[in-house]
């Protein structure tokens, strides 16, 4: 697997970071993908994906981060994702998918226990905080917080599932109506300590 290494990128006018089939990377600390007219971060097959603390991922157009089957994406310390998906292209069918952090075809999103006091924030993105579909999981073993955002905080969709391991994950404020802070279809399910989750569709939550 080829691992590469970023510490910026902005201003594209396509995608910010695409990720090679089969290919790793690490988005370092203090990196800021911004700005960019597609997705900040997109990969659609067999990739992994490392935000490192104090990485931004931030007014990207179609949305943060896409990654499709078979991927995984690591969260470590004070990433913080925003502002993302408010230009999505209706002519383009990935550009659905627009979220802080999409994941789908039997895809991992993980928050992995560090050592940084910080947690990764995701907020105010139009779209869910992060959308895991079709045979996703997500498992959180430390903190996080998901805010404002517009279609929901953690949305799981065709049997997709999270495991939120660990107290102070805060999911608040995001949705409205009958679309809230988590949020599951019929298929998809959610266990583990819901104290900092405002509000939830999941059955028994």
């Amino acid at each position: 697997m080829k691992l590469t290494r970023f510490s910026g990128v902005s201003d594209s006018c396509g995608h910010g970071i695409v990720i090679d089939p089969d290919s790793a990377v690490v988005v370092t600390g203090g990196t800021q993908v911004i700005n960019n007219h597609g997705f900040g971060i997109l990969g659609l097959r067999s990739v992994r994906l490392d935000l490192r603390s104090f990485a931004t991922i931030e007014r990207n157009d179609w949305g943060g981060v896409l990654l499709g089957f078979i991927s995984i994406a690591r969260l470590e310390g004070n990433v913080v994702i925003q502002i993302n998906g408010q230009n999505p292209d209706p002519s383009n069918p990935l550009s659905s998918f627009a979220a802080g952090i999409a994941i789908r075809g039997a895809s991992t999103l993980q928050r992995s226990p560090t050592s940084f006091a910080d947690a990764p924030t995701i907020q105010f993105n139009s779209g869910p905080g992060i959308l895991a579909d079709l045979n996703s999981t997500v498992a959180f073993d430390d903190i996080l917080t998901l805010q404002e955002n517009t279609g929901g905080g953690l949305n799981l969709e065709h049997n997709s599932v999270a495991d939120l391991a660990v107290p102070g994950i805060v999911m608040t404020g995001n949705g409205s109506g009958s679309i809230k802070d988590l949020n599951c279809d019929a298929s998809s399910e959610a266990f583990g300590d819901f104290t900092g989750v405002s509000s939830s569709t999941c059955l028994g939550h």
